[in-house]
């Protein structure tokens, strides 16, 4: 099914309803996860030439609040 969805088969991305959309995102996800932090890492850090970062924070969940 994914394979019918990236060659337009269910019609153009603007048409397609958006939970088979968000489906098939999911699958792609999982199916191609590393190949696709590799190329974000590429994007972000070489054509983009956005700097790595060297500080990482952890906030837990409680101290997150809404609005």
């Amino acid at each position: 099914m994914v394979g019918r969805f990236l060659k337009v088969d269910f019609g153009n991305l603007d048409r397609v309803d958006p939970n088979l959309a968000a489906t098939m995102v999911g699958e792609l996800h999982l199916r191609y996860k590393e190949d696709f932090l590799k190329f974000m890492e590429e994007m972000e850090y070489g054509v983009f030439g956005l700097p790595r970062e060297d500080l990482y924070l952890h906030v837990p969940g409680e101290k997150v609040r809404n609005g």
